[in-house]
Order: C-alpha cells, then sequence, then structure tokens
C-alpha cells in the first residue's frame, strides 16, 4: 500500500475547485434548465456538466502529475465520481440553508455565502477520497483478490513471542504493542 496523503489532498482540493469554478462559469455562460429549483435555483444542468467535464480533467491531470500510483481505471473512476460528490455537498449544503431560511451560512466572506459555501463541496469530496485509500491504492479488484490471512489468536500471539522472553509468562505490554504496531502495517 502507497497512499502519499499529501498528494490526495492535493489532488482532492485542486479537483473539487476546477469543478466549482467549472460549474460556476459555464452554468452562468450558457445555462439554462434549473438542476434543483428548490433547493438552489441557480444551479444549472449544463453548469453541472461543465463541471463534471472540467472535474474529470483534472483528476487525471493532477492524479499523473502528483503520481499517485493509482490504476488508469481507478483514476478514470475517481474523475466520474468526484465531480459527482462536489455537486451532492453542494446541493446538501443548499438544502441544510433552505431548512434553516437563511441565505449565507456566515459573512465572513462577502458575496460568497460564507465559510460552509467554500467547504461544502470538498466535505464530499475528502469523503470518497480517503474513504478506503487501500482500495484505490491496491492493484486490480479487491473483490477478486485473496482474503488477507486472518490474524492469530492471542493463544498463537503469545507462543510466537514466547521464547523471545526465555520461555515465561506472558509478554510486556511494551512487547505487545510493538509486535502490533509492526504486524497492522505489512502488506
Amino acid at each position: 500500500l502507497d497512499f502519499d496523503g499529501r498528494s490526495w489532498v492535493y489532488v482532492t482540493v485542486l479537483s473539487t475547485f476546477a469543478v466549482d469554478t467549472a460549474a460556476f462559469f459555464t452554468g452562468r455562460a450558457i445555462g439554462r434548465h434549473k438542476l434543483a429549483p428548490s433547493i438552489s435555483p441557480k444551479k444549472t444542468w449544463e453548469g453541472f456538466f461543465g463541471g463534471w467535464a472540467a472535474g474529470f480533467a483534472a483528476v487525471l491531470a493532477f492524479g499523473y502529475a502528483f503520481d499517485l500510483g493509482v490504476a488508469p481505471w481507478k483514476l478514470s473512476l475517481l474523475g466520474l465520481l468526484l465531480p459527482l460528490a462536489a455537486t451532492l455537498g453542494d446541493l446538501a449544503e443548499s438544502a441544510m440553508k433552505r431548512r434553516m431560511h437563511i441565505k449565507d451560512a456566515s459573512e465572513l466572506i462577502p458575496g460568497h455565502g460564507g465559510v460552509l459555501d467554500r467547504l461544502d463541496s470538498i466535505l464530499f469530496t475528502f469523503a470518497l477520497c480517503t474513504s478506503s485509500p487501500r482500495w484505490w491504492c491496491e492493484e486490480g479488484l479487491p473483490l477478486l483478490a485473496p482474503r488477507p490471512p486472518r490474524r492469530a489468536s492471542t493463544k498463537h500471539f503469545f507462543a510466537d513471542i514466547a521464547p523471545a522472553r526465555g520461555g515465561r509468562g506472558r509478554p510486556s505490554c511494551t512487547q505487545t504493542r510493538r509486535f502490533e504496531a509492526t504486524s497492522v502495517f505489512r502488506t
């Protein structure tokens, strides 16, 4: 498992900003058909598809630029899903504001609807990108991969390390923690 968290943060944030920016400008330029008028009256289908196209291109470009080490088909899948997650995050935040009968979440950033409007898409895209780093970075299909061996029972655990202590009783907490820390991160 090779998961570089910093690169994933960059790709997620930059791609999400690309989705939001492209959706805004595309919707403003050619938007005619409302996406969800009762939740967010200014969002259009044209803006959604413009954001989706830009998000797909951004994920591929930033994914290769930051060398995520992800299989091309998984990077393409992420490119398809990330813009959808960004839009769902934006709509979820708009729905919360509508339900509470407020226009802006705060006045900290004038003209932008508040700090939550800047983070709404990122909350959902981070959930997508960081929920299963092992799946994104593994090769092949995890559903078809063999299952990892089950962890040994406590009885076998103590039998394995007891000879290191001269065969006397149970190991100390330090030995137990050291063994668990090294065995958890083995791939």
